[in-house]
């Protein structure tokens, strides 16, 4: 779908500062962050289930400067409102790790609000429902979303890259070019939304079950292989109590035999913000199966003991 004719641009500005006397920067880096930057813009737009076209405006002569006018779509109809929130999604995306008042932030937020009502109220007058814009969804993604991080990330890591560079300005304007908000992002502060690792936080299943293709009967690190919610997978056996009842032989398997345990899926991110699984680890096994009968470990039962005793103890007071 192309923009709308003859209708009014919510408009975009990314200021590149240099050192005084300064006027280039490497095209490399400009190259780099615009494509992060416009990943961001995307990566939105799938989020909330918004069209948004982007257009870049001719370059001003003697200033790193790039325009951005923003025409922002629901389902075929294009919303002017929409687009103003767009523009200051983003821009409290792109800032709201830098050394913000918590006041200043704050107001931030509540502006955004106020433009989801807008917006809302837009829609209805030409009777479109923006049923996929709300306050809970929103910012739970600028806040949560590993993707755009990693993207904002990206960002941040390139433009560190220019040596003259001494800040970036965030614009939100109107079609007039005027400032509706202003934010700066000094050099020293650009580490602020850099990502120290691409690990991200594991996921923790206290009770998965994993039928046993092949166990390891010897002593050593190689992984096991089973078969978890339908996929083959290869996982670390963490429970030492249990690989030796296992390679002493006390416990044995069969075709088609399971264990029931706490497993821990370790996962990052790519460079394109994609999620990955790194690994999965078997922290403690709860039970094993036996003929299709459950049998409890010793580490299982003493883990359901303490469980036990904790919901016990909070539910004494």
């Amino acid at each position: 779908m192309k923009k709308p004719n003859n209708t009014n641009s919510n408009k975009f500005l990314l200021h590149y500062y240099l050192t005084e006397d300064k006027h280039n920067m490497d095209a490399n880096v400009r190259n780099a962050c615009e494509k992060e930057f416009l990943s961001i813009i995307r990566t939105i737009s799938e989020e909330l289930n918004l069209y948004i076209d982007v257009q870049v405006e001719a370059k001003n002569e003697g200033s790193i400067v790039e325009w951005y006018d923003f025409f922002v779509s629901y389902e075929g109809t294009f919303l002017f409102q929409l687009g103003t929130f767009v523009v200051n999604i983003i821009q409290l995306f792109m800032t709201k790790k830098s050394k913000t008042d918590k006041e200043e932030q704050q107001l931030r937020i509540e502006y955004l609000k106020l433009l989801i009502e807008k917006s809302k109220e837009e829609g209805k007058s030409k009777n479109v429902e923006l049923t996929s814009i709300n306050e809970d969804k929103t910012f739970r993604m600028i806040k949560e979303d590993s993707k755009l991080k990693k993207q904002r990330s990206n960002f941040y890591e390139k433009l560190q890259k220019e040596k003259d560079l001494i800040s970036i300005e965030f614009s939100a304007a109107d079609n007039n070019y005027s400032p509706i908000s202003v934010i700066n992002i000094n050099r020293e502060d650009f580490s602020l939304f850099i990502l120290e690792s691409n690990e991200l936080a594991p996921i923790e299943i206290e009770n998965a079950t994993i039928e046993i293709i092949s166990p390891v009967l010897k002593k050593g690190n190689d992984k096991w292989s089973g078969i978890f919610k339908g996929e083959k997978i290869s996982f670390s056996m963490k429970s030492n109590e249990f690989k030796t009842l296992v390679q002493i032989g006390e416990i044995e398997f069969k075709n088609g035999s399971s264990i029931n345990c706490h497993l821990q899926i370790n996962k990052l991110i790519d460079n394109d913000g994609n999620e990955k699984i790194k690994s999965y680890d078997v922290k403690s096994v709860n039970s094993y199966f036996n003929n299709e009968q459950p049998v409890e470990t010793p580490e299982g039962k003493r883990n359901r003991q303490k469980k036990e005793y904790e919901k016990m103890q909070l539910n004494l007071f």
